[in-house]
C-alpha cells in the first residue's frame, strides 16, 4: 500500500454504487474502504481515521443524520462528504449543521463531478 495515498471511508447502502465509487476513486489514486452499513463504516473510521468519510443518508439501521453526528463525536475535524439522492434529508442536515452546505453532492452524479469534489476536499 502506498502510504502517500489519501484515504476514504465510503459508507453507502447501495452495493452497486458503493462498488462503482470505490473502483473509480481507487483508479483515481485514493485508498478506499467501502461499507454498506454505518456500523462497519464507523468501526473502520474509528480504527483507521481516513482522510475523508463519504456517507449516504438512507440506511436501515441508522439514518444519515445519526451517522453524521457520530462521526463528529469521534472527530470534530473529520472531512465528511454527503452523497445522496434524498434532497429532504440533505436539507435537514444543512439546517442543523450549516457547515455541510459545501459538502453535499446529489445523485445522480457523474464520476468526474465526484472526483472533482473529492479532490477539492483532499488535495
Amino acid at each position: 500500500m502506498n502510504n502517500n495515498k489519501k484515504t476514504i471511508c465510503l459508507i453507502h447502502s447501495d452495493q452497486d454504487i458503493n462498488n462503482l465509487f470505490k473502483t473509480f476513486l481507487e483508479y483515481s489514486g485514493y485508498q478506499v474502504y467501502g461499507f454498506t452499513t454505518p456500523t462497519d463504516g464507523l468501526l473502520s473510521f474509528d480504527e483507521k481515521r481516513q482522510d475523508l468519510v463519504m456517507i449516504g443518508l438512507v440506511f436501515s439501521e441508522m439514518d444519515g443524520l445519526g451517522v453524521y453526528k457520530r462521526l463528529r463525536e469521534m472527530d470534530d475535524n473529520v472531512n465528511i462528504l454527503i452523497v445522496t439522492a434524498n434532497v429532504g434529508s440533505a436539507e435537514l442536515i444543512q439546517d442543523i449543521y450549516p457547515e455541510t452546505r459545501n459538502n453535499i453532492v446529489y445523485e445522480p452524479i457523474t464520476l468526474g463531478e465526484l472526483k472533482d469534489k473529492v479532490d477539492s476536499i483532499l488535495l
